[in-house]
């Protein structure tokens, strides 16, 4: 008899399975979509994406999984309208499908090939087991990504203004603006903190993850706020795999029985600043943190 859990796991196994990828080539005014050798364009708008996802859902058979590359502000809406939607997606770095189309020998590049090779890429991490499917988000947590993308926003340049302010010297004008400035940016982002915190405190399951976090030594209120909101599949998938989704697991490097230095070269960069110093802090200050 199945327990409870491992009928989950069969559910997510299945649904894995029946996934079909779609790959957009994105640009300035004019996506482009590959599927199953079908390939078809739309607007670069909310117009656009809602016929691009009415076209994806109607030529596929199982759920869709819609692969691009991240291209900063070219990028971000699509990713947006596809977190409200729920629908599975991935955002891969353009070197990498670069890459990719290279290692198959295709040297030619145009929209066309970009979308099929974006489809392909992903649907071969998917073969060799490497995409990590997370639990669908919440708008609760859409939209608290969205304030804290603002507050690192903020908080850059908070830093860029008390350096200015460490340069100012005796010029009293520029020092009173630079200070009211600091007082202004302080109060915003402590504002959006609670905002945030607000959030969720409202949602049980994730005052309850929150809580569990705060308990971790090192761990402090503001690294598990950014946990919470930066690793949703965090008590979901297997820590070995948030380990690499954070950017803790070193790929190894090794040739002719020769074993190289291992680095750590992807993964998301605020989280492992997040918990770089946590471990820093824990290491110094708590006793015993590594028995």
């Amino acid at each position: 008899m199945k327990t409870q859990k491992s009928k989950i796991g069969q559910v997510e196994a299945d649904e894995k399975r029946q996934l079909q990828f779609v790959g957009v080539d994105l640009g300035g005014k004019i996506n482009y979509a590959y599927l199953d050798g079908k390939i078809e364009r739309f607007s670069n708008d909310e117009k656009g994406y809602q016929e691009l996802l009415k076209w994806a859902q109607s030529n596929s058979e199982g759920n869709i999984c819609i692969a691009f590359e991240s291209t900063g502000y070219i990028s971000r809406p699509l990713c947006k309208y596809l977190l409200t939607q729920q629908v599975t997606h991935f955002c891969f770095r353009p070197d990498r499908i670069r890459r990719y189309a290279s290692g198959v020998g295709e040297e030619a590049k145009s929209d066309e090939i970009d979308c099929r090779y974006i489809a392909e890429y992903v649907q071969w991490l998917h073969a060799k087991g490497h995409l990590l499917i997370a639990p669908k988000m919440t708008r609760e947590i859409v939209q608290m990504r969205e304030v804290e993308t603002l507050i690192d926003s903020l908080k850059r340049t908070l830093r860029t203004r008390e350096m200015q302010l460490k340069l100012s010297y005796d010029e009293e004008e520029c020092v009173k603006v630079i200070k009211r400035e600091i007082r202004r940016l302080e109060q915003e982002i402590e504002r959006l903190v609670e905002c945030n915190m607000k959030l969720i405190m409202q949602d049980e399951l994730e005052r309850k993850r929150y809580e569990a976090l705060l308990e971790i030594e090192g761990i402090g209120k503001e690294t598990a706020r950014q946990l919470i909101i930066r690793l949703p599949m965090l008590g979901y998938v297997d820590r070995k795999v948030v380990a690499s989704y954070a950017g803790l697991a070193p790929y190894s490097r090794s040739s002719s029985g020769k074993e190289y230095s291992r680095h750590l070269r992807m993964g998301n960069t605020r989280i492992r600043a997040a918990l770089y110093l946590c471990a820093v802090s824990a290491f110094r200050f708590k006793e015993g943190v590594l028995h």
